[in-house]
């Protein structure tokens, strides 16, 4: 069967879902985020407490009513929601701001996740200095 067919057939019969009807299984969840000159999770995300807390996993980010009394129709509802979804998120810009302050560091602070983003800066530090000198 041709893949155009396999997912036509699929979305219509039940068997494929969009990952946006159902945020909160971590097959879905995002795993990095690169962001170019903007300040996400200070003044250019609206609801910037909702991404400390449930991409990052920031304690006590939230400040928002979590009381459950208005829930989607058209995504899964999960009573707890899941936080620190990301492993990973890199921001490339000139200036210091709020989301630069909260790049580059493992998200969960697991070791596990230290270790992969040590070696990873490493790594990066190694092809800078190669390309620049």
């Amino acid at each position: 069967m041709d893949v155009k067919d396999y997912v036509v057939k699929s979305l219509k019969d039940g068997s494929l879902r969009f990952a946006a009807e159902s945020p909160d299984d971590p097959a879905n969840f995002p795993r990095n985020l690169f962001i170019w000159r903007s300040n996400l999770f200070g003044s250019s995300g609206k609801g910037a407490e909702y991404m400390l807390k449930y991409l990052l996993g920031c304690e006590k980010a939230a400040v928002m009513n979590e009381d459950g009394t208005m829930k989607p129709t058209e995504a899964d509802w999960v009573d707890k929601a899941a936080t620190g979804k990301l492993d990973l998120v890199t921001t490339l810009d000139f200036r210091m701001s709020t989301t630069c302050v909260y790049s580059g560091q493992p998200v969960l602070g697991s070791k596990k996740r230290l270790g992969d983003l040590q070696r990873y800066c490493q790594n990066l530090l190694r092809l800078i200095r190669r390309s620049s000198g």
